[in-house]
């Protein structure tokens, strides 16, 4: 098959969305089909990851709290040169979504599917951004799932959400969740020694990693590592990712006022190469989100064998079973998340046995061999169903 992949931006930008898309066009590259990337030069990169990797220059990109949307009007031009049979695209960030649906729905000549894979619907913005969203999603978004002959949700939570917010039918939408290479995520393979060659030490390392905006809870994490502290003397909580607007800078000045500026490190993302080491050097990993659809750092976390905490919002309960692959606490909940947080760290058997189930439920349900199949299946049903 020709695929083409549309994406906002893609690595060396880190981030959950990047990821997944640079693993499904390497496995589907890996199994002799022709996939061309069409993504944004944001960051600016020499980078090449691959000849069909196709970067186009940034005119303007709207950036704050929400992330970053990057802006390239030369979409259409590029669209116009390509003759695929099947298009997949994914969103939020935003405008390549947009911009893609009206160019095969208005302009192009060439009649062919086109996937959208919507990743997340946040459900926790505030009111202004709330108000933006919601005339977005009435208009934009909607004109998006209208051209598309097919919506892939990563959780089945969200199905009713689209059904009740844009009227869009089930036997419309498919739920193929991201993958893992659990041969890369393998705690038998992982060093554990990144954070002690950043001259990080502790006898017990909590870690977060992703992206570092109001959405993730870090406030309520820190807050919660307070508590722990008092308990665990030699313990550290490290937050690991990018900042996106003057986020990290609030978490900082919260540290200072609870006096926890020596035990929480703020660390800078590292490398896709060395994330797998950075996981091994925690003993919990934590995502205290207060949305999410689908976060493959918690799926990672499990490969890794380490137990997780994370909060009961999008499709974690898909990922993380509570009592059973890791502990599931209500958002917001700083006592809850203490009390997991000190759960696993006095009981070593419990955190074991998590990190145990959580390896084999990441290698039986998340394993990229399996989901790259099914994305194969997709491309090419809907092929066959577009030619008749």
């Amino acid at each position: 098959m020709k695929i083409l992949q549309v994406v906002p931006s893609y690595p060396p930008k880190i981030g959950g969305v990047e990821n997944h898309v640079f693993q499904l066009v390497s496995h589907l590259r890996a199994r002799g089909h022709s996939v061309d990337l069409l993504t944004s030069n944001l960051p600016p990169s020499t980078t090449s990851y691959s000849a069909y990797d196709i970067r186009l220059p940034v005119l303007f990109n709207a950036s704050g709290k929400w992330g970053e949307i990057p802006i390239c009007p030369s979409i259409f031009s590029k669209l116009a040169t390509m003759r695929p049979d099947i298009v997949h695209v994914h969103t939020p960030p935003r405008f390549f979504a947009e911009s893609t649906a009206f160019f095969f729905h208005f302009l192009s000549s060439n009649k062919i599917p086109v996937i959208v894979t919507y990743h997340l619907h946040n459900s926790s913005l505030k009111r202004l951004e709330r108000s933006v969203w919601w005339l977005h999603n009435r208009t934009l978004q909607r004109f998006v799932f209208d051209v598309a002959d097919k919506i892939v949700l990563c959780n089945s939570q969200e199905v009713n959400v689209l059904s009740r917010e844009f009227g869009i039918k089930p036997d419309k939408i498919a739920v193929i969740p991201p993958g893992v290479d659990c041969d890369k995520f393998n705690p038998q393979k992982a060093k554990n020694n990144l954070l002690r060659q950043k001259g990080i030490a502790g006898d017990k390392i909590i870690l977060f990693s992703g992206r570092i905006n109001p959405v993730k809870g870090l406030n309520f994490l820190i807050e919660a590592f307070q508590t722990v502290s008092r308990t665990f003397k030699n313990s550290k909580l490290v937050i690991c990712g990018a900042e996106t607007g003057n986020y990290k800078h609030e978490l900082k000045m919260l540290t200072n006022t609870l006096g926890l500026s020596s035990r929480v490190v703020f660390l800078d993302p590292v490398s896709a190469e060395d994330y797998p080491s950075l996981l091994a050097s925690c003993d919990i990993f934590v995502l205290p989100s207060m949305s999410e659809s689908w976060p493959l750092s918690l799926a990672e976390a499990l490969s890794m064998e380490k137990p997780v905490i994370a909060t009961d919002v999008g499709g974690v309960k898909e990922i993380v079973q509570n009592n059973k692959t890791g502990l599931v606490i209500k958002p917001a909940d700083t006592t809850a998340l203490g009390d997991a947080l000190i759960q696993l760290l006095q009981n070593e058997g419990l955190a074991h046995r998590l990190g145990t189930n959580g390896r084999q439920f990441a290698l039986n349900n998340f394993n990229w061999a399996l989901l790259t199949s099914r994305f194969e299946d997709l491309y090419t049903s809907r092929i066959q169903n577009f030619k008749r």
